[in-house]
């Protein structure tokens, strides 16, 4: 928490007009020419307090324009941040929660997949174990975030099939067939 006392005097300096911080978690948004000043002033005033940028986990969605006008930005903050990452409409995420349609599916399938090999090791323990690490560990915690923070609705396929290894999982340590 102390770090975040450290940088709000970094965060009060910029000038995009969207400027929201969670902890460490920085998301500016505007005109590209304001949010690579601001860019720059993250690197330069985190350095004067002695705080680094880690610029792999920098991320950069132009919205709109042109395929040359996209490619102008990358290189421009490319060069300010050659680390940078681009994410794709289907990757694009705040605070690990999908930001578009695009990306909501594969997050959720994402999920599923990960739910479905830890579950299937579930059977291995005594039921009472199972179920609480069912309902308080293996990813429903996550899950339940990404559903509160997206419109979830529009996935009705993934969020099935997330259902129905969740179902499968609670019916094997129950031993009851699910009917």
């Amino acid at each position: 928490m102390l770090f975040c006392l450290a940088i709000e005097t970094v965060t009060k300096k910029l000038t995009s007009p969207f400027n929201l911080w969670y902890l460490d978690d920085g998301t500016i948004g505007g005109d590209c020419s304001k949010v690579l000043a601001d860019l720059c002033t993250v690197i330069s005033e985190g350095m004067r307090i002695g705080l680094e940028l880690n610029p792999s986990k920098c991320e950069l969605f132009p919205e709109g324009g042109t395929a040359g006008e996209r490619e102008r930005i990358w290189r421009a903050f490319s060069l300010v941040c050659p680390e940078i990452i681009f994410p794709s409409h289907a990757e694009l995420t705040l605070l690990v929660a999908p930001l578009l349609r695009r990306a909501l599916e594969p997050a959720i399938e994402e999920k599923r997949s990960k739910f479905s090999v830890l579950t299937s090791r579930l059977n291995l323990l005594f039921s009472h174990q199972a179920l609480f690490l069912l309902k308080n560990c293996l990813g429903l915690p996550k899950l339940l975030y990404v559903l509160r923070c997206s419109p979830s609705w529009k996935a009705t396929a993934a969020l099935q099939a997330f259902d129905d290894v969740l179902r499968r999982s609670v019916a094997e340590i129950t031993n009851n067939s699910g009917r």
